[in-house]
Parts: structure tokens; sequence; C-alpha cells
């Protein structure tokens, strides 16, 4: 029976006992499974109504308990094969299971190549079709036509399932024929899943495993479930952990539980908790301990943590605990790489001016700047290096390069003030991310930075960008000043006013075979913005995409030298000449393509931020409304005759003049927006700021396009963060205490202005160090050293 109001009093043998019976409680329920008599009494303390069950349901549960089965799939283990005979539907309690079909039998899936995904990879010729989260069904469809199988269902993570025996459907079909077909409508109307629509639903339990034993792991899952409780409830799982216990008087580790009730124990806590941070060990002296290898095969994610070490050169190599990551990850799980940059500080305490060029970031920043192309780059870069010891920096590369395997990485500096870059990394993980996108436009373009002061003045934090044309370099500014924000208004200035130029623009005038400019302007400007940095090595994020003449297809960059990709972005067609990138396929070949504007695919690469962690994205137009164009001009365009009738007045027709190549080169880069599905519905929040009154060419007015595109964006913004969501107030809540605080390079060195003034300074040491006797006589040698470093050099640089 069932309890619907009143209060029962629990008794035996005439002694009360603990715990009373609550209205929705049921009683009596083990007399129904044994058809015996209970020894239990129960007493009513006031007046009681009871649902009772029919006398037969004892019968009828026994037969349902034959036919239902609990069974336990270990990660990577196949539940079942397309083929097999079927034996029931599975229904799963815990865990995860993917359901593949082969890729022949599938239908095409559009491609949108880039370097690095973070999508987990498939076999070849397999494909996800569906991911099976808790709750969902599995084999329904082939138990009800009484066939084999239609596809393979897999474990990616350790799973619990219930096997439901065909058995069962014929005794509901004898009892309750109407049950059946409302069981049946119900599989009918479930939608198709989409790969995209369930990467962030399914990211519950996420494991980091240390390379190395000097990561301090138990502080890094501590901050890191901080920046998670922020979003939602999170919880820590540690090896020695003793919160699994909840029964009375039993105690003991988590290392110490037998396997069948530790993974009753964690299901129970998935129920409960929105995330699981699982802390794995250091390998130990006999290899990869037991706990990680649970923690492995129960991880949604996989986040592998080590200390980021900017000194020495060449590739770095992995770790016992990162072989295991590689080799016995599950498939179709997400391995990550957290890269931990941690501060270098004095006896006191405190960071001297002398350690902190040791950040990386810094440090990275004055490396790449001495590291301009030409020899005056070349001998900066050999004879006066920033840091002790004169070697060469690693990047983000170095580490990527050996690991293959990883989908993506965040960069998070460990030490005073760090909560912003955890919270970011945290709101990428659990898909809840602020994402901002920035559209293509010219000069016009440089709203977007007006936007980006918008936002830092409200403070909501920005977690990824994205960008085509103009607006990847844009984002790519932002991205690079991000360390320091506030060197991002003297950059931009800088930029504007003396990168860009008409004057210089004109004498890169080259014969119109392939383009009206060779591209050797552009790519020294970019150079100079950007020098040898590289997309990987940014704080935020970035991602900016191009379009393949070759392939036919859409690019998406995440890594590889900034000023290529971003030029690659920028190439429009006609302008400029296509940029060439090689790149290395999946069978190993490298392959050479010609990239050109990304804007003729994507002008609006906001699905480059949803999948990779934005749950809100804003989108920026820095292109307005087209006005008409005139298309009564005739079958035959003069354009000498056309020009000097617009310059004297005397234009014969009253409808005005034919487009301009600008003007067509700006539609057609907009036609394919206009065939896909609109950037109004697909961002949260799109600002479009007034710039009617802008050209493509107006750099020099960028002060009053900036202006326009905060005069515009602050309102819509103010208006936005009224209604929107409680995850996206606590996230803005959450980096509010560290919005006002500076960094520490900022402090110490004043911004980029330090910098300016060290970079004058190194120019005036090198030329020292060249003219000095001691150099001239050791040039045998000094040459010998540089002859053998360049090829090395434009290796490592280059890529």
């Amino acid at each position: 029976m069932i309890l619907l109001e009143g209060d029962l009093v629990v008794e035996q043998s005439g002694e009360p006992l603990k715990g009373m019976v609550s209205p929705g409680d049921a009683i009596g329920e083990l007399s129904i499974l044994t058809d015996k008599p209970s020894p239990i009494q129960y007493r009513c303390q006031s007046k009681c109504t009871f649902a009772a069950l029919p006398s037969r349901t004892a019968t009828w549960l026994h037969r349902v308990d034959a036919c239902l089965e609990w069974l336990a799939v270990e990660g990577s283990r196949c539940l079942y094969r397309q083929g097999d005979p079927m034996c029931g539907f599975f229904i799963v309690l815990s865990g995860r299971l993917v359901a593949l079909e082969d890729a022949a039998d599938s239908a095409p899936v559009p491609r949108m190549p880039q370097l690095r995904s973070r999508a987990v990879p498939s076999p070849p010729g397999i494909r996800v079709r569906e991911v099976l989260l808790r709750g969902s069904l599995c084999g329904e469809l082939d138990c009800l036509r009484n066939a084999t199988y239609s596809q393979t269902v897999q474990a990616s993570r350790d799973t619990e399932v219930c096997r439901v025996s065909p058995m069962l459907l014929q005794l509901v079909a004898l009892e309750f024929p109407r049950a059946i077909l409302h069981f049946s409508s119900q599989i009918g109307r479930k939608p198709p899943q989409s790969e995209a629509s369930a990467s962030a639903k399914y990211k519950t339990t996420i494991t980091v495993v240390p390379a190395t034993a000097d990561v301090d792991i138990n502080r890094v899952c501590s901050r890191l479930t901080a920046a998670l409780n922020v979003l939602g409830n999170a919880m820590h799982i540690t090896p020695s952990t003793d919160l699994f216990c909840a029964a009375p008087g039993v105690q003991g580790a988590v290392r110490n539980l037998d396997e069948g009730r530790l993974a009753r124990l964690l299901a129970d806590l998935e129920e409960r908790n929105r995330w699981l941070v699982y802390e794995a060990e250091a390998p130990g002296s006999k290899g990869v301990t037991d706990w990680t290898r649970r923690c492995v095969r129960q991880a949604d994610v996989i986040l592998v943590a080590t200390n980021f070490n900017g000194q020495g050169r060449g590739d770095v190599p992995q770790t016992l605990n990162e072989k295991h990551v590689r080799d016995a990850a599950p498939l179709f799980v997400t391995r990550e790489l957290l890269l931990l940059h941690k501060g270098v500080q004095g006896k006191s305490g405190k960071v001297s001016k002398l350690s902190s060029m040791d950040d990386w970031f810094v440090g990275a920043a004055a490396r790449a700047d001495s590291l301009r192309p030409g020899v005056t780059g070349f001998v900066r870069h050999h004879l006066f290096a920033p840091h002790r010891g004169g070697g060469m920096m690693r990047s983000t590369r170095h580490y990527l390069n050996p690991r293959p395997w990883a989908s993506s990485w965040h960069h998070v500096r460990v030490g005073h003030g760090d909560s912003v870059d955890w919270n970011r990394c945290a709101r990428l993980l659990a898909g809840k991310a602020i994402g901002v996108c920035f559209g293509g436009g010219g000069a016009r373009g440089n709203c977007h930075f007006g936007v980006i002061k918008a936002m830092q003045e409200l403070g909501i934090p920005i977690d990824i960008v994205s960008g085509t044309s103009f607006g990847a370099l844009a984002g790519a500014m932002y991205s690079m000043s991000a360390p320091e924000p506030s060197s991002l208004p003297a950059l931009v200035k800088r930029v504007m006013t003396k990168q860009f130029s008409a004057r210089k623009m004109m004498l890169d005038l080259n014969f119109p075979r392939t383009a009206y400019f060779t591209g050797a302007y552009l790519n020294s400007v970019l150079k100079e913005i950007f020098a040898r940095r590289r997309l990987e090595d940014l704080l935020i994020p970035f991602a900016c995409t191009s379009t393949d003449i070759v392939h036919f297809e859409e690019k998406v960059h995440r890594d590889g030298p900034l000023w290529r990709v971003i030029r690659a972005s920028m190439s429009l067609v006609g302008f400029v000449p296509p940029i060439p990138h090689q790149e290395r396929r999946e069978d190993g070949k490298v392959s050479t393509t010609l990239l050109v504007d990304g804007g003729y695919v994507n002008q609006y690469p906001i699905e480059a931020l949803k999948d990779h962690g934005a749950g809100t994205v804003i989108c920026i137009v820095a292109c307005p409304d087209y006005a008409p164009v005139c298309t009564d001009y005739g079958d035959v365009v003069r354009g000498g005759l056309v020009s000097l009738q617009r310059r004297f007045g005397c234009c014969r027709r009253g409808s005005g003049d034919p487009p301009s190549q600008a003007e067509i080169q700006e539609r057609l880069m907009f036609l394919v927006e206009a065939m896909k599905e609109s950037h109004s519905s697909r961002a949260d929040l799109v600002i479009c700021p007034d710039i009617t009154n802008f050209g493509l060419l107006d750099f020099a007015k960028f002060e009053e396009i900036s202006q326009s595109g905060y005069e515009a964006a602050l309102p819509e913004l103010k208006a936005w963060l009224r209604q929107a969501p409680e995850a996206v107030h606590a996230t803005i809540s959450a980096d509010a205490d560290q919005a006002a605080e500076k960094s520490v390079n900022e402090v110490e060195y004043g911004s980029r202005r330090g910098y300016r003034s060290w970079r004058t300074s190194a120019s005036q040491a090198a030329r020292r160090l060249l003219t000095s006797p001691r150099l001239r006589s050791h040039s045998a040698g000094s040459n010998l050293h540089l002859q053998a470093s360049d090829a090395d050099y434009e290796a490592e640089n280059e890529g």
C-alpha cells in the first residue's frame, strides 16, 4: 500500500522502531515480493488514507523481475554489435553509451575541417549516431520488430544497464495491450539526437590526471570544483574521501570499496550532483595506479594537468599517465590539456621585476616582439635573448605535437588572483562560456573594440572569441592583449594610425593577373602586429575561418602562426592573392591548399564557439544594411567613362552608377549567409552599431567607429543583462572581484609601454654588440653558430 495522507508509526513486537512513514511512502512491499506476512506493524497516529495494490500484483512483480537483468559494462566494451541476435532492449541506469553505425551506410555529413577539433574523433568508417545518457533506451525498435540489432552500441565509460527480455513485452501485450501501443507511439515520436546537442549535456564526470608528480593535483581539483560550484552543484572526489560510506558504522576510503558497491555509490552521486571531479594520482613506482585507471574509465572528460615550462626547446615527451590516457582511455571521451603557468616568487614571497619576466605570457610577448622577420629580428633573437641563459622558449605547440589526442587546451595562471582563469576553464568545460563572434567589414570592424569596452565596463567576461576577415583581426588583437587588458586601446591606436596607410597600400599595386595587390603590404602589417605569435599560445581561446578553394570547404583555425591565419581570413578575392596553406592530413601526408576570405562560407562563425564550450553567444555585425544598387546601366560598362561622368557630374542616366567591385565583393560574401540560417537566430544577442557613414578603408576614423560600437552596445547589453538567466549573472558576479585587479605584469611594467622601452634598449644593445671588437674577433665562430641556427629558427617559428 501507499500512504496518501496521515502519519504512521513503525513497530515490531510491540516496540516502536526509529523512523516514521510519511505521505508518499510505500509499506508492505517486502510482503508483496516474498508473498509472506510482514513482521513489522504500522500504527496510525492520525487519520490516514491509503492506495492499495491488487492482490495479483505479487505474481505480476515476480514475472517482471524474472524478465529484468542488471549488467555492468566496462568502458570501451560493446554492449552488442550490428547483426547480433536480438536478446531484448536496454535501459541506461548510469554512465554513457554511444550508438555507432558504418559511415558508408549513413547520410553524408557536411565537413568542417579544422586542425584540432573538440569533437571526439571516430575510428575510420564509423560514425556516432546517438549518445545514450542515463534513462535512455537502446534496441527497442529491434525488439519490437523481432529482428537482429541494426547498430553497434558501445560503452564510452563504465556503465550500468538493465536488460529487458522480449518476454516482458509479450506479457505486457497479453495483460495490457494499450500499454504496448503507448510504448510504440513514444518510440516513434522520439526526435533524432545530434551529437552537438548532447556535447555539453553528457559531461557529468571530469577526471583530472596529473602528468607528473610535481603537479599539485589536490589544489587543481579544488579550484576547478569551486569554479564549477558557481554554475551548479559539483563534488570533488579524492582517492581517500570517506563521503561514499552512507551506511551507519561503515567507514573506509574509496580505494577500499569493492567494485560493485563503488559503482552504485558513484551512480548515486551522479544523480545528486551536476558534476563530479575525480582526482587521479601521479604514477607510482609500479606505474599507473589502479585508482587512476578507475578514474579514466569513469570520465566523460579527461583533463591532463601539467606544469608549463617555458624554458628549453623541443617537444615535451609524454609521461606514464599521459600514455595511459592515450592508450587506455575509452573511445568517444574528450581529452584535453590543462597547462598550469606558475609565477616565480622571491625569498620575500613577492614577485620582483626580474622574476616577473619569467611569467610565460609576458616573456612570450617580449620574445615574439624580438622575433620579427628580417635580419634585425634574427640578430636580436640570437644575440640578445631576454631570458636568462639565452635559450629558446617553449610554446604550447611543443606540448601539443606529441599529444595529438588532445582536442583542446586551457591556459591557467596559478597564483594570486587566479580565479578568473579557473572560472573561464570551468565555463568552457560546462558548456556555459560567454563567446563573442566578430563579423567582417573592413575598417568598420573597429566598432568591435567599442563593444569590448562596454562589456568590460559591465563586467561581462569574454571566454572565447571567433571572427572572420577584419573580425578575425579584432578578435586576435583582443586575445593577444588579454593578459594585459589595459594595453588594448594603445595597441589599436598604434595599428590603425601607423600600420594601415593608404599611401603604402598604393605602393603595393600589382598587374591584376591574380589580384590588384601583391599581398606584401598586408603581410608586413600582420607580421608587425603579431610577429611570431601562434594561436595556441593565446590566453583567451580564439578561432577564425577561411575558405579552401582547392578542396571546396570551410577551414576553422585554432592553431598555427597567427599572422598567416589572419591573412587567410582577410584574403578578399581580387584584392590580395590567396595564401598557400600546408597541413598534415589524417593519413600523415602533407597537403597544400589555397585559402581566401572566410566570409565566403561563414561570415559569422558562431558554430566554432558553441562547439568549444560557449553557452551564450554575442554576435557583432560590422556591415550596415546595403543600399539598393543600380540595375539598369546596360549590357556594357566602361569604367573610365563612368568615372569621368561621375567626376564632372554629367551622367546621362539618373538612376545611378553601376556597382563597384568592392560592393560586388561585399554582396558575394554575404550570399552564403543569406542562404543559411540567420545569425540572429543562432546567437543569443546581436549588436548592430550604426556605421553607415563609414567606408571599408576609413581606418583613420577608428576612434569614431569604436565610439559608435560603444554607444550601440552599452544599452543593449544592459537590457540583455536584465533578462539574462541566473547562470549569466552568476558568471559575472564570480569574476567581479577579480575584474578590478591588475595583473602582475601591468603593475610591474606598466602595460606594453614598458615593453616598448625594452625593445628600444634591446635594439641599441644588439647594435652595440654587433659593432664591438670582441664580436669581430669571434666572427668566424659566430657565423657558424648563426648558420647552424638559421634552419632550426625558421622551422621552429614558422611551422
